[in-house]
């Protein structure tokens, strides 16, 4: 095996069964320069796609200061994943190739068509069908980024895909079977029917496009076979195609509304009445203890209930989003002017979070200990002043 310094060009014979698994440096004897020696390839074929993947591969050709090998060597491998179907090291491989020769364009976009053409003719159209109105809404990569996201499901009869309070990141996608939504009441202690789902409902839309929990169980009631889409898998498509979460949540919108009649029927709406107010308060995240665990932040709480209310956040990270579901919170908040005015505060229990276009938030919080009648009585009356 002949190896070339990058610096001033020494040729040395190097034997491959003495090369190390992981591939080796080297220093140049002549000017001391560092060598690259790549991992060898134990007898699986120069033109082995899985060899494309060590960086190593890369390196050495960088090394040598061949970017015109490199990038030929890197498409080759790109190409020998596509006829495999193993599209996502491929687009992996595809990004190494860019970043290790950026001059290279025809390579770069010629591989970029391979992929998005090979993964469109990989499509089973029938497989998709039950959804083709969202899917016929998409572009050409967005419904072949979409459709390789999903991942079959098959669920037993009588077994439960998801429970009521649980947090789920996935979205379900029914393809057969019949599944059974329904809700357990904590004070009545029973169980009602909220939705039966069939072919072509999407299930668990709340928790997918926001930080909250199920308030609903899903069964099967006959064995389903599903599709689901991750969430994260979801939002790292979402970064290259800015449309398309709001076209599938606007989509599921469908299922959602039929639910939704059910979710009345069934007692799941709120028992205490909401009011749209525009009050100005400050939160500020507690620990189990009470104890501060975050800065004060002020807000505007935009409706109430004697429950909990809801107020608007801005420059809201997902990260972040994340960390404040189901935390605790201490919130103070004034309603009232002069000498009416009352400051009123409460601990809460964050129970949704809900990213809004224009760098907005939603925070939806159940309070410890309700408002008194009293309570709202006078801030419906401050309210209606407004």
């Amino acid at each position: 095996m002949k190896l070339q310094c990058p610096q001033c060009s020494a040729v040395y014979t190097v034997d491959p069964d003495k090369i190390p698994e992981k591939g080796a440096r080297l220093q140049c004897k002549k000017c001391k320069g560092v060598i690259i020696v790549p991992a060898p390839s134990r007898g699986s074929g120069a033109n082995d796609p899985d060899e494309f993947t060590d960086d190593a591969i890369t390196a050495r050709y960088i090394s040598g200061k061949d970017e015109d090998a490199a990038a030929d060597a890197l498409f080759q491998g790109i190409c020998e994943f596509v006829e495999k179907k193993q599209f996502d090291r491929a687009e992996k491989l595809r990004e190494k190739l860019m970043e290790a020769a950026p001059m290279a364009l025809t390579q770069i976009l010629e591989s970029g068509e391979i992929i998005e053409n090979a993964k469109l003719a990989a499509i089973d159209s029938e497989a998709i069908q039950p959804w083709a109105d969202f899917f016929d809404s998409l572009t050409g990569e967005e419904t072949a980024d979409v459709y390789f996201l999903l991942t079959p499901l098959t669920v037993p009869a009588g077994q439960s895909l998801f429970q009521q309070g649980q947090h789920d990141n996935r979205l379900f996608f029914i393809r057969s079977g019949q599944m059974q939504l329904s809700y357990h009441n904590p004070e009545t202690k029973d169980a009602r029917e909220v939705a039966i789902l069939k072919k072509g409902d999407i299930a668990g839309k709340d928790p997918f496009f926001a930080f909250t929990n199920h308030t609903t169980t899903l069964t099967a009631l006959k064995e389903a076979e599903l599709f689901y889409i991750n969430r994260n898998d979801f939002d790292a498509v979402a970064q290259n195609h800015p449309g398309i979460r709001a076209k599938l949540e606007d989509y599921s919108k469908k299922t959602k509304e039929r639910i939704s009649v059910g979710e009345a029927k069934s007692g799941i709406r709120r028992t205490h009445p909401r009011y749209e107010v525009e009050l100005k308060g400050v939160f500020q995240r507690i620990n189990t203890r009470g104890e501060p665990a975050g800065d004060p932040t002020r807000t505007t709480i935009v409706d109430i209930a004697a429950g909990g209310i809801c107020f608007m956040l801005r420059h809201l990270n997902t990260e972040d989003a994340e960390k404040m579901h189901k935390s605790w919170i201490k919130i103070t908040f004034s309603h009232g002017e002069g000498p009416e005015k009352q400051n009123v505060t409460k601990i809460a229990r964050v129970l949704a979070v809900r990213t809004l276009p224009f760098d907005e938030s939603t925070v939806h919080v159940q309070f410890k200990k309700p408002l008194s009648e009293e309570q709202m009585a006078e801030i419906q009356k401050y309210a209606a002043t407004k």
